[in-house]
């Protein structure tokens, strides 16, 4: 047997579909440690989730956690949730809601507050009482879409204009009419703020400024001088960061549709997007409605998008496109076991608390723990799918007799199955699946294959799909094939 070379590879999926159409989802591929191992390539699962808590009020719009205390945004209200026994306090209503998600900040125990932004308008919880204020100090611009932190100091940026505002030092109730700035760097309206370490971007339309607490008097943040970045957004809600970067979903006078990530010391955007997953999201309603958060798991640095209109979640690995210099995308679904159908990952919004990785659900009140270990969402089985690339020798006739993924086997059920199919057609239709077994608990050297005929082709491609009570992770496949020479 020869190996099947890329079948181990991310996600792209070309405008057309004689050129790549190499599907995969709810995988990430990871580099191998060490380079004496035979598969330098393997699949990572991403997590499956159990049902943490319900809230009351639905969907779930926002997660925040920080020292130990947890508090989520239902539909109109503000939980606080209390870890290992888990516990689910309403603390009231907030002043306003919309359909958005809720981007929250914590003073910390300095302040002991916690700023919500929804509908336009802002409350503040005490952390200590979980008493709920309105924002309504002169000075807080209506229709501020979400809140940003430095230093001490609530930001937020004015709907429709060039302007951002600050609260009073640790105080998010109180607001100065006199404390705001005007970024006019550029001439768009800024759409939302976001920071990562000291630095505060003010994100426009179409552009971006970085600003720094200066401690100048009497307001204390200036623009990072000599600094435009010509990439704004079309979406507020994918502004996203890690520990050093931002990410967004560009949008500049030349156009829309990249996503972009800038920071770690530098104050330039670069693409972190392939040219097959801008064309998919072009293919979408609307691009505007993406939701992004960011996730650090098991030392990867994940950015999940939500494309609400297109019904697609897309998973960007910083950590494994660094590592391999090109940029590792793949589709995060769930199966809608109704229609039969990938749709979008449950969770669009998302904290790390005491009890581990949380994501709220876009639909319900429900919010899930995420866990690598289950091969579920919530009971709902995860489909695993990898279609590898195209087999394709000047169009001679190949014969195939044998296909084999290579992975753990032996691990879960008592006859767990895959299955394998294939294309001819360039990738435009796919034959009827072929059953491929994974393997019962303890059989850790079945072989997961289909061998026989099956069948001859100029053009090629494998879809592998699998659904076990164990998550899967695959790391090579082989092929039995004869060249023809016509």
């Amino acid at each position: 047997m020869s190996l099947y070379p890329g079948f181990i590879g991310p996600a792209y999926v070309s405008r057309s579909p004689n050129v790549a159409r190499e599907t995969l989802r709810n995988w990430m591929p990871q580099t191998t440690g060490v380079g004496a191992e035979p598969a330098h390539l393997s699949y990572m699962n991403r997590p499956g989730l159990s049902l943490y808590c319900v809230l009351d009020d639905a969907p779930v719009r926002g997660l925040f956690s920080q020292d130990g205390a947890t508090y989520a945004v239902g539909g109109g209200h503000i939980y606080q949730i209390t870890s290992g026994n888990v516990t689910v306090t309403n603390l009231g209503p907030l002043t306003a809601k919309d359909s958005h998600p809720v981007v929250m900040q914590s003073n910390g125990v300095a302040g002991n507050q916690l700023f919500v932004p929804s509908g336009g308008s802002a409350n503040v919880v005490n952390l200590t009482t979980g008493t709920i204020s309105p924002v309504t100090g002169a000075g807080f611009p209506g229709s501020a879409p979400m809140a940003a932190y430095s230093d001490g100091y609530f930001i937020v940026s004015k709907n429709g204009t060039q302007q951002f505002n600050i609260s009073a030092s640790l105080n998010g109730l109180s607001w100065s009419a006199l404390d705001f700035d005007l970024v006019t760097q550029a001439s768009n309206n800024l759409v939302g703020m976001i920071q990562t370490g000291k630095i505060v971007w003010a994100v426009g339309s179409r552009s971006a400024v970085p600003f720094y607490d200066a401690g100048v008097s009497p307001f204390p943040f200036a623009a990072v001088p000599q600094v435009l970045v010509e990439t704004g957004t079309i979406a507020p809600f994918s502004l996203c960061k890690t520990d050093t970067l931002a990410g967004w979903l560009h949008q500049s006078e030349r156009g829309a549709g990249q996503f972009i990530v800038i920071g770690g010391g530098e104050y330039s955007a670069r693409r972190a997007s392939t040219y097959a997953v801008e064309s998919r999201w072009a293919k979408y309603p609307t691009i505007a409605d993406c939701v992004a958060f960011t996730m650090t798991w098991h030392g990867h640095e994940w950015a999940v998008l939500h494309f609400v209109s297109g019904n697609e979640s897309w998973a960007y690995d910083f950590t494994e496109s660094a590592q391999q210099q090109v940029p590792i995308w793949s589709q995060w679904s769930w199966w809608n076991t109704t229609t039969g159908n990938h749709d979008r990952f449950r969770g669009w919004v998302h904290c790390e608390s005491p009890d581990g990785h949380l994501v709220g659900d876009w639909e319900t009140g429900a919010i899930y723990m995420m866990d690598d270990t289950l091969a579920t969402d919530n009971g709902n089985p995860i489909v695993w799918e990898r279609c590898g690339p195209h087999l394709n020798n000047q169009r001679l006739m190949a014969f195939y007799s044998e296909f084999m993924v290579d992975q753990e086997t032996g691990l879960g059920g008592s006859t767990p199955t895959a299955t394998l199919d294939w294309s001819d057609d360039g990738g435009h239709t796919f034959g009827v699946s072929m059953p491929m077994s994974t393997g019962a608990i303890g059989q850790y050297q079945t072989r997961c294959r289909v061998a026989g005929s099956l069948g001859q082709s100029r053009d090629r491609m494998y879809r592998y799909r699998v659904s076990n009570s164990v998550p899967p992770r695959p790391f090579a496949a082989y092929l039995n094939v004869a060249q023809g020479t016509n």
